[in-house]
């Protein structure tokens, strides 16, 4: 991916990852971008054992 489409998207996942965290936990993070690279973990282990599942 380009490096400027990358960067716009990650830091629209970080806005939208922070207004969660506000309007649905009522917790905020004083710096959220930090969660994007756990979340991406998290997503990919999810997706890791969905596949073992399958087989």
């Amino acid at each position: 991916m380009y490096p400027s489409i990358l960067k716009a998207f990650e830091e629209e996942a970080v806005r939208k990852i922070d207004e969660a965290l506000i309007t649905e936990c009522h917790i905020q993070v004083r710096h959220p971008e930090c969660l994007l690279e756990t979340i991406i973990n998290l997503c990919k282990k999810y997706h890791e054992l969905e596949k073992q599942e399958e087989f």
